[in-house]
């Protein structure tokens, strides 16, 4: 198994943008493996204009090559500030390639959600429950040229 990791592979190609007029955040990079493998790896994050509390983030990835793919997505409950653990009350739910936690902020009892998805046709072959963590791993036949997405 290969694992991709930003500070011990090869990158072959990488940008980074931000355009604060739009409040889009982009990055691209280009991971070089063996065997003339090239895994693209790019990420969107943004900032709704209607709804100052909604971000997004899209996360794509592609390869030049039939490759099997684990794709482990999730959400991680352990935000902490000064005085310890920000959030409390974490409840999940699952369905197919889609995961939502929701949660209450600690000091202000904030609602919180977070929900994620994977554009497949694959279903999630393990899921991690714990709280205040929630992981899917799915694992993807990922043809050359095809891009799968994350949303969250």
């Amino acid at each position: 198994d290969r694992k991709i990791d930003v500070l011990k592979s090869k990158v072959k190609y990488h940008r980074q943008s931000l355009n604060i007029k739009h409040a889009i955040h982009e990055r691209e990079t280009v991971f070089s493996l063996e065997n003339n493998l090239e895994v693209i790896i790019k990420s969107k994050r943004f900032v709704s204009i209607n709804n100052p509390h909604l971000i997004c983030l899209e996360y794509s990835f592609s390869a030049n090559k039939n490759i099997n793919i684990v794709c482990k997505t999730g959400i991680l409950g352990t935000v902490w500030d000064l005085n310890g653990p920000h959030l409390k009350d974490f409840k999940y739910t699952a369905e197919n390639n889609y995961a939502d936690l929701y949660c209450v902020t600690k000091e202000k009892n904030n609602i919180l959600a977070v929900s994620t998805s994977l554009e497949s046709e694959n279903e999630p072959n393990t899921r991690s429950e714990g709280s205040p963590e929630f992981y899917q791993n799915i694992t993807i036949d990922a043809q050359p040229g095809k891009t799968y997405t994350v949303y969250k």
